[in-house]
């Protein structure tokens, strides 16, 4: 049986909803990350052109249609980074006043389950 994401574990949820013109830097430790979103414009044959950066370099320019027919849901998403703390930064290249790049949430992975510091005591 083949396995999806092998060696990817979920290991926390960051609750963004803001808008990229709002984001600023987003700070996470892992090895993969994915902000869900979406783009909304009154004109549905918009396609919005946004960057992400992580760490300072490009990964990705990404065209982010506002069409519900062929939008992304997961606005943009990195893995195979290496395990330790990231900084992400988002840049919309080709903004229109009736138009917005809604982000989520963003779904952190590591190449470990998370481990849980919690234990019971049995005295």
């Amino acid at each position: 049986m083949k396995k999806a994401f092998e060696g990817m574990y979920p290991t926390e949820k960051i609750n963004i909803r803001k808008k990229i013109t709002e984001i600023g830097t987003i700070s996470f430790d892992g090895t993969g990350i994915i902000f869900k979103g979406q783009v909304q414009a009154k004109d549905e044959n918009y396609v919005a052109k946004a960057a992400m950066y992580i760490d300072g370099k490009l990964v990705e320019t990404a065209n982010l249609p506002a069409s519900y027919r062929t939008r992304r849901n997961e606005l943009f998403w990195k893995y195979q980074l290496p395990e330790g703390k990231h900084n992400v930064t988002f840049k919309w290249l080709n903004p229109e006043s009736n138009a917005s790049i809604s982000f989520g949430e963003a779904l952190v992975y590591s190449d470990a389950p998370r481990v849980n510091n919690h234990q019971s005591s049995t005295k």
